[in-house]
């Protein structure tokens, strides 16, 4: 009887052991990325706004006083861009600083939700419930009004016509400063994230990993190292940015819908 007790004790050890391991590597895979919150980021001057690169991640945040943003999506033929290298070549005259996929879109490679572009809506907002990142709730909008980048939850965005670009995605990973609670610290969803936020100084920001990393710490990062107040979930693997002082326009895996870039003022 004793050697069935003791065989039973091994197997609970067992089981337990592996699942402390598992555990233990979850959790180094995430404090790897969190230990490399660096407070010596290297930080340069590109054209107009500055890039910075932490371990593990790339932020810029354009100078609003000499650029612009705006959105795109399709050519003059009305044929979506797709491609970054399509795109900047077709507009090397808009002396463009800065590109970036613009938001999570659906299967015909449409947006998700609500497109602005040049003060047209393009596509409605969506508040339809689903599965998927776009769905999580709230998701929200990033938009243009007066030249002033802003974050609004989505069932709170009020249209007007003073808005000259916009943009659906979704989740809304901080608002307000305080993380989604929908975001789990210990999530073991690991991958590539990119996003825009507004810090507290109400600047825009664009920000990507260039490791996998969870919601939690992504947006951890943007809160503790960035003072973010808002920040909208763009993409996960498609996301790449481009930066036109690197004269190298980054290879995609996959295509763009909406591309987000920052201009020089003419």
């Amino acid at each position: 009887m004793k050697k069935i007790y003791l065989l039973i004790l091994v197997l609970v050890l067992g089981i337990t052991g592996i699942f402390f391991m598992k555990f233990s590597k979850k959790t180094k895979e995430t404090s790897e990325i969190t230990d490399t919150f660096s407070d010596n980021a290297e930080e340069k001057e590109v054209v107009y706004g500055k890039k910075i690169e932490d371990r593990g991640f790339t932020v810029y945040k354009p100078d609003l006083n000499k650029e612009i943003i705006k959105m795109y999506w399709k050519d003059e033929n009305n044929k979506a861009y797709s491609e970054l290298s399509k795109f900047i070549q077709e507009n090397t005259g808009n002396k463009i600083n800065f590109a970036t996929n613009g938001g999570i879109y659906s299967e015909e490679y449409e947006p998700n939700g609500l497109y602005i572009e040049n003060h047209k809506i393009i596509s409605k907002i969506n508040l339809a419930d689903g599965e998927g990142n776009f769905y999580m709730q709230p998701n929200g909008v990033f938009y243009i009004q007066n030249n002033q980048p802003k974050i609004s939850e989505s069932k709170a965005f009020e249209y007007n016509e003073n808005i000259s670009y916009a943009t659906q995605s979704g989740p809304l990973l901080i608002e307000n400063g305080v993380i989604n609670k929908k975001i789990g610290k210990n999530s073991e969803s690991f991958k590539i994230r990119s996003a825009v936020g507004i810090d507290r100084e109400n600047k825009v920001f664009f920000l990507m990993s260039s490791e996998k990393i969870n919601f939690y710490d992504f947006s951890k990062y943007a809160l503790d190292k960035l003072n973010c107040k808002d920040l909208l979930f763009l993409d996960g693997a498609i996301s790449k940015m481009y930066f036109a002082d690197e004269k190298k326009i980054p290879e995609q895996d996959y295509p763009f819908a909406v591309i987000i870039t920052s201009e020089k003022r003419h």
